[in-house]
């Protein structure tokens, strides 16, 4: 125990209390100007506005209750359990929320939250209930945390929220940055480089000047890989295998999530992969099929499963990375479920569908410079969630030795870590300003 450290339960630090929801009967009651906050909108962050509003007679009539600005609030029920956030206007919540109103002599609110975000697996581990388990308000009263000395709380908030908030501005440059792509690739697999005209076509608009071809005449050869169950203990003598829940929506293959099968030699050298060959999803939920991703060189070989199609692009044929990244756009586009057959709840190909699948080419000259352009802006976003992920390292080395006490905020050289990770702006937190 630290010196001049305390440990207390939160109902000795703080008043708890729960909200809760007006008659959904009375659609009256949600036509006001007061915040109604649900637990789904609790995500470690601050709430200036919700999803539904209330009346005060809404209020009267039921038992949720307005918690002043400053109050933290957690997640009590579902998925969300544990979840926090700190009210930055006045609001009430449904009950599956709880209100923590701190003593201003006793507790910093956003270093309690902190110390919340930091117990969450305790808070998680006390979880009882059915298929969705919950805490209750008497977990949260008598849960003990440690608490140094009000100066340091405010010196330990500071810290942790302002790296807070540099993770904030990289998502918000990763939302800018995403959303300028996808208007950039609209943009050119309908105009082109030179912004020429269109012409209508069955897959959309297109440039006038490019062809539109099946896909089987686009590319060198299309593979169809291994039909087999991918087991949950990976076998002695596996090999890697590429699946669809590898690749993900941007066109990433998750090489670290890859599994292992057993399969003859002999396929396993039939379907093993080449680097840059181009690995598309036929077969899936409607809104995934056309996942597209290009399969780098690994150090040990790789297959792919059934619902996987490799493709071959071929030397000046089609260019891979403008196949993949015009695959993708028309899987965020719809067209490819436009154009499949319906099952339920599914979308798929079939082997001549998939053979005369509609793509627009260019010249290969012009492929590769789309393909080049949208590849820069890419690695611009593939910067921005490395710099993201290693502020996000840094916030949970600072949270864990802050809220222990392994490491006191004098021991901690701010402005050279701020340099260090180009933390720019330092925005002091509401709980500082005070």
């Amino acid at each position: 125990m630290i010196k001049d450290w305390k440990i207390k339960s939160i109902e000795e630090i703080a008043k708890t209390t729960s909200g809760g929801t007006p008659s959904r009967t009375n659609k009256s009651y949600y036509t006001g100007n007061i915040l109604w906050v649900k637990s789904g909108e609790l995500d470690d962050n601050f709430i200036s506005e919700t999803e539904e509003y209330i009346t005060e007679e809404a209020v009267k009539n039921s038992s949720a209750k307005i918690f002043p600005v400053g109050t933290v609030l957690m997640a009590m029920y579902g998925a969300t359990v544990g979840k926090t956030a700190i009210l930055k206007v006045p609001a009430t919540t449904n009950q599956a929320v709880c209100g923590i109103i701190p003593k201003p002599a006793e507790c910093n609110n956003e270093f309690l939250r902190f110390q919340l975000m930091f117990k969450r697996e305790d808070f998680l581990k006390q979880r009882y209930g059915g298929a969705q388990p919950n805490i209750s308000q008497t977990i949260i009263k008598t849960f003990d945390i440690l608490l140094p000395p009000l100066p340091e709380q405010r010196k330990i908030t500071y810290i942790l929220s302002t790296v807070q908030k540099a993770i904030e501005q990289q998502d918000k440059l990763i939302r800018h940055t995403t959303e300028l792509k996808k208007a950039l690739m609209q943009k050119l697999f309908t105009e082109g480089t030179k912004g020429e005209k269109q012409k209508e076509t069955e897959i959309g608009l297109v440039p006038e000047s490019w062809e539109v071809k099946p896909l089987i005449d686009a590319v060198e050869f299309i593979d169809y890989g291994v039909s087999q169950a991918i087991p949950k203990t990976p076998p002695p003598n596996g090999v890697k295998i590429v699946s669809t829940a590898d690749i993900n929506r941007a066109g990433d293959l998750l090489y670290e999530k890859i599994r292992t099968i057993e399969v003859p030699k002999r396929t396993a050298e039939k379907l093993e992969l080449k680097d840059g060959d181009l690995l598309f999803n036929w077969r899936n939920s409607a809104e995934l099929i056309g996942k597209s991703t290009i399969y780098h060189q690994q150090s040990e070989p790789h297959i792919f499963a059934s619902f996987i199609l490799r493709i071959n692009c071929g030397e000046k044929k089609s260019h891979n990375y403008f196949m993949k990244y015009l695959m993708n756009h028309y899987r965020e586009e719809g067209v490819f479920i436009k154009l499949s057959r319906r099952a339920v709840n599914q979308a798929n190909y079939n082997r001549n569908e998939i053979s005369v699948l509609p793509i627009p080419l260019p010249p290969y000259k012009e492929q590769v410079a789309i393909a080049n352009i949208i590849t820069k802006i890419e690695n611009k976003i593939n910067h921005q969630k490395s710099k993201k992920q290693t502020l996000t390292d840094l916030f949970n080395s600072l949270l864990h030795n802050l809220m222990t006490g392994e490491r006191r905020v004098h021991e901690i050289e701010f402005e050279a870590l701020s340099k260090a990770y180009k933390i720019v702006e330092q925005p002091l937190s509401i709980a500082a300003e005070k």
